[in-house]
């Protein structure tokens, strides 16, 4: 089954690799982390090239939901209690910072790629566990809060947990934007 992303948006496909080249760097993958690698060693100036199996954009990325955030599922209260509130501040201020980055890049590049500034969810049963988990959130400075579930969902009862200043984008469309203009 394609997904939303390669049925709304045409990638160019580019020829086999049928010579030796040279580089600094090989990133292997064409996905988005592959791409945006590669686009920051370029950055920096080092000299990478991407090398992707089948087409650029055609793994994970392809079915991804483009959400960017800091808030993968109920995670913050379980980094707490396993690392410690540094370590747990750690990862969710690299994810902001990495949203914000990639906010930058958009930005800086013009990229049309469908990117807006929302709120994502995580919802669950457990009203506890999301009223742990949004103060573990909260503590570290995150912006997270407990809310009742939307009236679609209220069967599973629990509620919810939303946070602002996530983003989404359409991560193909995003490719269109960087391939062929040096990454």
């Amino acid at each position: 089954m394609k997904s939303i992303w390669t049925n709304s948006c045409i990638l160019k496909r580019w020829e086999n690799l049928n010579r030796e080249i040279e580089t600094e760097i090989a990133v292997i993958g064409g996905g988005i982390t592959g791409i945006l690698t590669a686009y920051l060693l370029q950055r920096e100036g080092r000299r990478a090239v991407v090398l992707e199996r089948y087409f650029i954009g055609s793994g994970q990325t392809q079915n991804t939901t483009a959400k960017i955030t800091s808030q993968h599922g109920l995670c913050y209260a379980g980094l707490i209690k396993k690392y410690g509130i540094e370590k747990a501040r750690q990862y969710g201020f690299a994810n902001e910072e990495a949203r914000k980055e990639y906010e930058r890049l958009i930005e800086k590049e013009q990229i049309a790629c469908d990117f807006e500034t929302t709120s994502s969810y995580v919802y669950g049963r457990s009203a506890r566990g999301l009223e742990e988990e949004a103060r573990a959130a909260g503590s570290l400075g995150l912006p997270a809060s407990q809310g009742r579930a939307d009236p679609a969902v209220s069967c599973m009862g629990g509620g919810r947990i939303s946070q602002s200043g996530s983003v989404s984008s359409s991560e193909i469309s995003f490719f269109s934007g960087r391939a062929g203009t040096g990454v």
